[in-house]
Order: structure tokens, then sequence, then C-alpha cells
């Protein structure tokens, strides 16, 4: 087995290698004890040519979990790198129906530089969807963020969502505001801020946002973010029915909340709009 691995002379060669490789992992994985033929195949640097056919050799997710479970450091770099088109990611992720098989992938990636491949492989916002919808606890979208320290890679992420539709379960994954707080702390600068806003161009984005910002203490953040004007105005610029704006006031029961967002509209220009998304009084 080991011989047809390293003798990778011809495509007849490779085929027979990847015949072998689907009928008997499933048998060497799921034995009792760990035989030395798994330990074997984890250490062996595999070519691109056998890499490539062992997602789309396992129809089923049993094969592709153990894999996984196997792999406690990052051998799975590897399998990423070999994957410079997403012609394999995609059958990976359509793999793993569960979210099981998603966790221990982002546990595998500790450092930033596993999670980067993983969106650069996601050109189109068609990959990224799945792997939202295989998240539907926040568990999952939680390392998500913890791996993205720098911006770096939160900006991608929202590049591959310039869709609403990707956005909308983002946004829907965090419930909680312990998940949306990270993600404001990660748009400290304003640079990160306006294009989440730029992506809430309909408000059928910005008011789950708003939602989710039912405890002050996630609004908080998101008006410190909007210490300069520039940040602001599109907001109130995004907010062309006094509906948007209610709720905003509404989220403001304390006068901490609502201070700051009188001091950023200490400037007459920012307040003129605020009164005119204000035609009825209740809003007033």
């Amino acid at each position: 087995y080991t011989n047809i691995l390293h003798q990778q002379r011809g495509e007849a060669q490779v085929a027979n290698a990847a015949h072998y490789l689907s009928k008997t992992m499933g048998h060497f994985l799921h034995g009792p004890s760990l035989h030395p033929v798994e330990s074997k195949l984890l250490t062996t640097p595999l070519s691109k040519e056998v890499l490539t056919p062992l997602p789309e050799l396992a129809p089923e997710a049993e094969m592709l979990m153990p894999l996984l479970d196997l792999a406690p450091e990052a051998e799975l770099t590897p399998l990423l790198d070999l994957a410079p088109e997403a012609e394999m990611l995609t059958p990976l992720l359509d793999l793993a129906p569960e979210a099981e098989v998603l966790t221990p992938l982002l546990e595998l990636a500790p450092e930033a530089e596993i999670l980067t491949p993983l969106l650069d492989l996601a050109p189109e916002a068609e990959m990224l969807t799945p792997l939202l919808d295989l998240a539907p606890e926040a568990e999952v979208l939680m390392p998500l963020l913890d791996l993205a320290p720098e911006a770096e890679v939160l900006i991608p992420l929202l590049d591959l969502a310039l869709e609403a539709e990707a956005l909308t379960p983002l946004l829907d994954l965090a419930l909680e505001a312990e998940v949306l707080t990270p993600l404001l702390d990660l748009a400290l600068e304003a640079e990160l801020l306006m294009p989440l806003l730029d992506l809430a161009l309909e408000a059928e984005v910005l008011m789950p946002l708003l939602d989710l910002a039912l405890e002050a203490e996630a609004l908080t953040p998101l008006l410190d973010l909007a210490l300069e004007a520039e940040v602001l105005t599109p907001l109130l610029d995004l907010a062309p029915e006094a509906e948007m704006l209610t709720p905003l006031l509404d989220l403001a029961p304390e006068a901490e909340v609502l201070m700051p967002l009188l001091d950023l509209v200490l400037e007459a220009e920012m307040l003129t709009p605020l009164l005119d998304l204000a035609p009825e009084a209740e809003v007033l």
C-alpha cells in the first residue's frame, strides 16, 4: 500500500492508488487501533494527483471525519496548500453537511495561515454560504472570529459577502451580542466598518444588525467606531425611512448611548438629515 503511494508513475498508477485508497481507508481508520498504514498516510507527503480525488472518493462524511480526527496538528495544511483552485475545497465542504466536520477544521487552524487560504479559495460567495450554513450554532463562528486577530482575515470575509445573502446568515449566527462584539472589535479602524455599512445598502441587512444590538453594550462600540462623521453619515443615509431610525433611538434607553450619538452630531450638517428622517413627532 505504501509502495502504491510512493510509486506514482503515470495516470494508471495514480488511478490504482486512488482506488485502493477509497477501498481501504474506511477499514483502516475505523479499526480498533491505529494501523501503521494510517500513520504513514498522514506523515507521507502526498502529491496533488493522489490528494485531489480523496474528497471526491468520500461521498459520505464518515471518511472525512476520522481523517480530521487523526490530524490534531497542522498536517491538514498541505491539503489546503494543494488546493489552489476551489474545485478541491468545494467537495470538502459538501461532505460536511453537519457542523461536526467543520468544527475540527477550524480548530486545526490555530493560526490565521490556514484560514487565509480557505477564504482565498472562496472567490465567489457561493462557497461562503455553505460555510455559514454549516455553522448553525455560534460555536463555529466564534473560532472563525478568534482566528482573525488582524483585520486582514476579516476584510476578505466581508469582500466575499458583497451580496446581502451571504451577510444575512452571518448576522443571524450572531444572535447573541458576545459574537457581534468581537466582530466590531475587529473593526477598530473605520476602513473596516465602512464596507460593512456599504454591504448593508438595503435596510433588511441593517435592521438585524440593530436588532442584535438590543443591549447597549453592543451599540456603544458601534457608535465609538463612528467617531468620525464619515462613518455615521452613511449610517443615516441608509435610513431613508423613519422605521430604521426609530429602533436606533429605542436601543438608547439610557443617556449613555444617546449622548455619544448627539456628540457625533455636533456639526449641523449631520443634524439636518437626522431631523429630515424624523417626519413624525414620535421620532423627534
